[in-house]
């Protein structure tokens, strides 16, 4: 939830009909929360996750993930 995840979560939160279900950043204390706080102003009720094996292990009914990595990382 750095500035990749930032840009995208907020153009995603334009998507009528998307619904969140978890969030995930290694970052707790900044990242996380601020990922958390955002999708709360609206309405999305998200469960928030330090590791993201446990996430997929826990979240059996995800229709979709989206990985937001800064653009060094990509290749």
């Amino acid at each position: 939830m750095g500035a990749e995840g930032d840009v995208l979560l907020n153009a995603m939160l334009k998507i009528p009909g998307l619904k969140f279900r978890a969030v995930c950043d290694i970052w707790t204390e900044y990242n996380l929360k601020k990922a958390v706080n955002l999708l709360k102003k609206y309405k999305h009720n998200v469960n928030a996750y330090e590791d993201y094996q446990e996430m997929l292990a826990k979240e059996k009914d995800l229709d979709a993930v989206i990985i937001a990595t800064p653009d060094f990382w990509h290749a």
